[in-house]
């Protein structure tokens, strides 16, 4: 999860700079499945959001991207409560 988020924070450096974030956000994406792989309690979400992500490389804004780390930080918030 720590990479996915990482990547998150850095593709939204990068499209606030007016550069193309699809690089760290496909890693985002292939961070986020194996996440999937090996969490099962958010294991459907991290699938639905990597695809997503996958599905706006070309088109994701900052506001988009602000949502997709939004999704994994209340995850963690999650985790970290029980």
């Amino acid at each position: 999860m720590l990479k996915a988020r990482q990547n998150l924070i850095l593709a939204k450096a990068l499209a606030q700079q007016g550069r193309d974030p699809s690089g760290p956000l496909k890693v985002a994406a292939d961070a986020l499945a194996e996440y999937a792989a090996i969490s099962s309690d958010h294991a459907s979400d991290a699938a639905k959001l990597r695809n997503e992500i996958e599905a706006n490389l070309a088109s994701a804004t900052t506001d988009k991207i602000d949502s997709w780390w939004s999704q994994t930080a209340s995850w963690m918030s999650q985790r970290h409560a029980q």
